[in-house]
């Protein structure tokens, strides 16, 4: 695992079925992080455990190449050969026995920071920006092409699984946009605060 300061390997040792991921079935893999410790699972089962961590996996990143990413090394490099599905990212750290349940579907009740679906091209993110009152700006390519005072919270409370911050369709999936999706980005002034690269190596 790789952070904006540092990385650290997490050895897991394959000797239970647990971790065969070559059968053809889907398995959870789940990583948490408590202060400098990492835990990697299969499945709910025995972690593999680092220490040492320091940095953000999230953190404002002047480079656009920068970020929260999947399946290979920020510079694309090792990419995973496989398959990815149901990303979901946690403000906390889950217990082994939500990890457990998370193995059947039964996820927390409360809702991840940045949930990826990987269905039809949708990603929620939920609290990602400030509640509070500014400019919103749209750019394209890098150009603005308009503004407005703004203020709230452009993550709607976060009161359903179906609200939350989305692209291309209003919070209940009507008025979709006909067209294609990529790298949106979501500054606070010149800090990065989110960035969804829209593919699945990312």
């Amino acid at each position: 695992m790789r952070t904006d300061t540092a990385q650290v390997a997490i050895p897991l040792v394959d000797n239970t079925s647990r971790v065969a991921f070559g059968d053809n079935h889907w398995h959870l893999l789940a990583l948490t992080r408590t202060g400098d410790q990492v835990q990697l699972s299969v499945d709910g089962g025995t972690p593999a455990t680092a220490t040492g961590l320091t940095g953000s996996v999230s953190a404002d990143q002047a480079d656009a190449t920068k970020g929260l990413r999947l399946g290979s090394k920020m510079d694309g490099t090792d990419v995973m050969q496989g398959a990815l599905d149901d990303f979901r990212l946690y403000r906390r750290a889950l217990t082994a026995v939500e990890l457990d349940q998370a193995a059947t579907g039964r996820f927390p009740g409360d809702l991840p920071a940045l949930w990826w679906g990987f269905e039809g091209q949708y990603t929620q993110a939920h609290d990602v920006a400030s509640r509070k009152a500014g400019a919103l700006t749209l750019s394209v390519d890098g150009n603005p092409v308009g503004g407005t005072a703004a203020s709230g919270s452009a993550t709607y409370g976060d009161t359903f699984v179906v609200q939350g911050f989305r692209l291309g369709a209003k919070p209940d999936g009507t008025n979709r946009l006909t067209g294609a999706l990529d790298e949106f980005q979501i500054r606070r002034g010149t800090a990065l605060a989110a960035h969804l690269p829209l593919n699945a190596a990312s």
